[in-house]
């Protein structure tokens, strides 16, 4: 499982399924904020609109940072 996602990976999971045979083009693609993913989608599907937008991405940027740097609960105790 992947804590703090990266580009590279949503990008190199978005590819596997296009090689096995998924050649459906999305017309959206909808993330929980997950910047990695969007960057990764709109790289292999550069026509699929993302809600987010480009103005959005930088507070979404600084919460999900912030996160990936926070312990877990169960860890912190």
């Amino acid at each position: 499982m992947m804590t703090c996602e990266a580009a590279h990976e949503w990008r190199e999971l978005l590819l596997a399924v296009k090689r096995r045979g998924v050649d459906v083009l999305p017309e959206l693609a909808v993330a929980d904020g997950a910047l990695a993913f969007s960057k990764a989608a709109g790289e292999v599907w550069p026509t699929t609109r993302d809600p987010l937008g480009k103005s959005r991405q930088p507070k979404a940027k600084r919460a999900l940072q912030a996160s990936c740097l926070r312990k877990p609960s169960s860890l912190s105790e």
